[in-house]
């Protein structure tokens, strides 16, 4: 049995078993592992945040799972340390692999550094839940001890899933994923046999422990400010995938897609559709924010995509910078191009307005469009006719309405709640996780999409709040590392200057 089988085998297991449990499985794995029962946290929460990257799960739901799971787990183990008392951990906790000299480890660190020590040894591996230990024994407030230990977790969580998310939607193999897993346990197991090894050179150790976790930090740290701040390679996405569909012959259909902002994984959903009788157009608010980070995740979910992409910008798309970043990455926020007999528009009213330089541009370029059978209008807006709060001003949905009707424009395509209606300008909405599939031939036609509906109320919490928090927390952690570093040195300088001054006074 060759590597490639074994790593194959894993992977699928792997996926398998997470898929399956969900966040609950994800939770009680965690649980154990809080109990200091050896479950690597390294390989099942960057597995979780690989498999969210694909649309399974999300990022948001794995975080908590895993922190929560791992809190839970861990005061289970103070309360059985506090009511039993070390002789019972150090008789049976062989069976779950802690040692006396674990114990007498552990023990060292809490009197020299106290109860903050909960919180930084949740960060390292192997000892993670070891010092619920001397924190029960010793009683201390289970308050503070619960707040520690989650806010540990919940960080250790976080760098391990967006680890594993991001490699997901780098659109790497996953053999390449669990050769990467694999580095990561031997890295861990390589640091407690390093301890055992190098015990008698405490201080060596310390700086080997220290430089690898300082560097882990270090990389994720600086590999998130390129993620947000280094230039896109990518421009003109529009120009390109528009002379791969004007060479479409014959009838073909398109996907119409909108507000896909709201599911980071949505093109996912896509990834797998082929033929060059199909492209898609997204009507608009693609990405959370228009920021350069936020186009860089839109990025890695296009390159999956084996189809001709298009977009017109919505509100989301031009805000912080996104002007320039739409601008940068599509080309013109206002456009046309054809398939065979069928003319498209593509007008830029992501503000809700249409000024009159755009109504004579949009009047001149259906004029010169009269000899196409059929005509289509791509907006963000809805005019003032179609469903939907967020509409265009009645005036200038008239205005709009003259010139459609005029120029016999067979349909709009614009973001709203899903609807399909004839009059008084043929329309169709799409949004969220509704899409639309036109058929273009002799006749228009157009079937209702639909993603899968998440299972559960939970999980469509999940997916609201996980926009929130991968866009303002994960997307913007440079300055929450930056932060955390500086934090860390303080501590570390306030913990030794009063460890020096203690030894002076004695």
């Amino acid at each position: 049995m060759g590597i490639h089988t074994i790593l194959n085998s894993l992977s699928d297991f792997s996926v398998w078993a997470i898929n399956s449990a969900g966040y609950i499985g994800i939770f009680f794995t965690m649980v154990l592992e809080g109990f200091s029962i050896p479950l690597p946290s390294e390989v099942i929460l960057p597995l979780g945040g690989y498999i969210a990257s694909k649309g399974s799960l999300n990022v948001l739901g794995v975080v908590l799972a895993g922190s929560l799971g791992g809190t839970v787990g861990s005061i289970a183990l103070y309360y059985v340390s506090m009511f039993f008392g070390r002789g019972f951990i150090k008789k049976w906790g062989k069976y779950v692999l802690i040692s006396e000299k674990h114990l007498d480890s552990m023990e060292r660190w809490f009197e020299n550094y106290g109860n903050f020590t909960v919180f930084t040894t949740r960060l390292l591996p192997i000892v993670r839940g070891l010092v619920a230990i001397p924190a029960g024994i010793s009683k201390m407030n289970i308050w503070s001890y619960t707040l520690y230990t989650f806010l540990g977790s919940f960080i250790w969580a976080l760098i391990l899933v967006y680890f594993g998310f991001q490699l997901g939607l780098s659109g790497l193999n996953m053999d390449v994923i669990w050769l990467i897993v694999l580095i990561l346990v031997g890295v861990t197991f390589g640091i407690y046999f390093g301890y055992k090894f190098l015990k008698r050179y405490v201080l060596l150790f310390n700086i080997i422990v220290n430089v690898i976790l300082w560097s882990f930090l270090g990389f994720f740290v600086f590999f998130a400010l390129y993620e947000a701040y280094f230039p896109i390679s990518a421009h003109d996405l529009n120009y390109s995938n528009i002379k791969a569909i004007e060479n479409i012959k014959g009838d073909f259909s398109f996907y119409a897609v909108g507000n896909t902002f709201y599911n980071v994984e949505y093109f996912d959903s896509f990834s797998s559709a082929t033929g060059t009788n199909k492209f898609i157009v997204d009507t608009g608010n693609m990405v959370y924010s228009g920021d350069l980070s936020k186009y860089k995740i839109l990025l890695n979910d296009l390159k999956r995509l084996k189809i001709p992409f298009l977009a017109v910008p919505g509100p989301r798309d031009l805000t912080d910078g996104g002007y320039a970043n739409f601008y940068h990455v599509f080309g013109s926020y206002e456009y046309t191009f054809h398939v065979n007999k069928t003319f498209f528009v593509v007008l830029n009213n992501s503000n809700g307005k249409i000024t009159q330089s755009q109504f004579d541009w949009l009047s001149d370029r259906l004029s010169r469009a009269s000899t196409y059978t059929q005509k289509f209008l791509v907006m963000h807006t809805p005019a003032f006719w179609m469903k939907g709060s967020k509409k265009m001003d009645e005036n200038i949905s008239k205005n709009l309405q003259d010139i459609l009707l005029k120029s016999k424009v067979n349909l709009v395509i614009s973001t709203g709640p899903f609807n399909y209606s004839e009059t008084p300008v043929p329309y169709v909405q799409v949004g969220g996780r509704n899409y639309a599939i036109v058929n273009v031939g002799n006749e228009i036609s157009v079937t209702h999409g639909a993603l899968p509906s998440l299972n559960s109320n939970f999980n469509q919490v999940m997916q609201n709040l996980s926009v929130y928090v991968y866009t303002y927390l994960v997307m913007e952690w440079p300055i929450i590392g930056i932060i955390s570093i500086i934090v860390l040195l303080l501590w570390f300088v306030y913990k030794r200057y009063k460890i020096t001054v203690k030894i002076e006074r004695k």
